[in-house]
């Protein structure tokens, strides 16, 4: 650029044109390089949250390594102790498993903006770990979190908070049982603030579908382990509609 504007002042040119053409030249040296942006781009973060028994959040390794890897992508595992009571893996209560999973998620976000303050981020949450998303994305939604919500989306599976439907919206916020640690979180937001999201839930899965209670043990039996049979594979789509989707059973038990 310096030898371009040297030599087109070296011209007999009208006084007019040549300061014209300093400043122009000025402009362009001030001006970044069309590819600044992209240059500047984070990375793409996919926070995974696993549920429960899965504290190593093993449910996500095929996603990892089939899809969030080779798009370039990082995974960033949320470990935390995924207790539920009475299943063997337990050794805390429900509702203290999912406290600790909340603060390990926040922690884990926060650490990942303040290391890639441009990168963007998609919370991944299934069963227990669907809950504790919720609770990610009030706090970034509600700007208590030091990461921006326009930096964010979400895809949540088997949401037991899932609006309508999930059995933790069966009960009013805030009611215990007695065994377990269990406290009904309620219904779940239909806006975190204008982060894009997307619920799915496999028809009849206890945890996210109770609109026919009658099947939904038996469907919490038959459905809620069948996430990774093709619906964790819309985890890196892109596809935010804001709402719940309901996928057709798969019924993989025994499989």
């Amino acid at each position: 650029m310096h030898t371009t504007l040297t030599s087109a002042l070296r011209r007999p040119v009208a006084p007019g044109f040549a300061l014209l053409a300093v400043f122009i030249g000025m402009l362009a040296a001030l001006a970044p390089p069309a590819n600044a942006s992209s240059a500047q781009a984070g990375n793409h973060y996919y926070v995974l949250i696993p549920g429960s028994c899965d504290s190593a959040g093993q449910a996500y390794d095929d996603v990892i390594r089939n899809q969030i890897e080779p798009q370039g992508s990082i995974a960033l595992k949320v470990h935390y102790v995924a207790s539920a009571p009475p299943l063997p893996c337990s050794n805390v209560g429900y509702q203290e498993s999912v406290n600790q999973g909340h603060a390990e998620a926040a922690r884990v976000i926060e650490e990942a903006h303040r290391n890639d303050p441009s990168g963007h981020f998609t919370v991944v949450g299934y069963s227990q770990g669907a809950q504790v998303a919720n609770l990610l994305l009030e706090q970034i939604a509600d700007g208590k979190s030091s990461v921006p919500k326009g930096q964010v989306d979400a895809k949540i599976y088997a949401d037991p908070m899932q609006p309508g439907t999930g059995i933790g919206a069966r009960f009013p916020k805030g009611m215990a049982i007695p065994y377990g640690g269990y406290v009904a979180p309620g219904q779940g937001r239909t806006d975190f603030n204008g982060i894009p999201f997307l619920r799915y839930c496999i028809e009849t899965d206890g945890v996210c579908d109770t609109r026919d209670i009658l099947q939904a043990p038996g469907g919490y039996a038959a459905q809620h382990g069948c996430y990774g049979y093709g619906v964790f594979a819309t985890i890196t789509d892109g596809v935010f509609s804001n709402q719940s989707h309901f996928w057709p059973r798969i019924n993989c038990w025994g499989r």
